[in-house]
C-alpha cells in the first residue's frame, strides 16, 4: 500500500527597480524571496516497512537575494 506525506506548497515573490542613471547607463536592482509562508521543520522523506517514518529531511526557510545590473 503507497503511503503518501503531506503536499507542499512554495510562493516566490520577487520585485525590480530599473531607472537610468546617464543616457548611457541604465541600473536595475531585483529582490528575490524564496519559500515565504515557510518554516524550518522535518519532513518525512522514507517510510520503513511498518509505517514510521526512516528518515527526514530539513525544509527549506525562507532566502532572500538581491542583485543589481549595469547596463551600458
Amino acid at each position: 500500500a503507497p503511503i503518501y506525506g503531506d503536499s507542499e506548497t512554495r510562493y516566490d515573490l520577487w520585485i525590480s527597480y530599473r531607472r537610468a542613471l546617464t543616457p548611457k547607463v541604465r541600473m536595475s536592482v531585483q529582490l528575490n524571496l524564496r519559500n515565504l509562508f515557510t518554516s524550518k521543520k522535518l519532513i518525512p522523506v522514507i517510510a520503513n516497512p511498518d509505517g514510521s517514518v526512516g528518515s527526514y529531511r530539513m525544509a527549506e526557510g525562507t532566502t532572500a537575494e538581491l542583485t543589481t545590473r549595469f547596463e551600458f
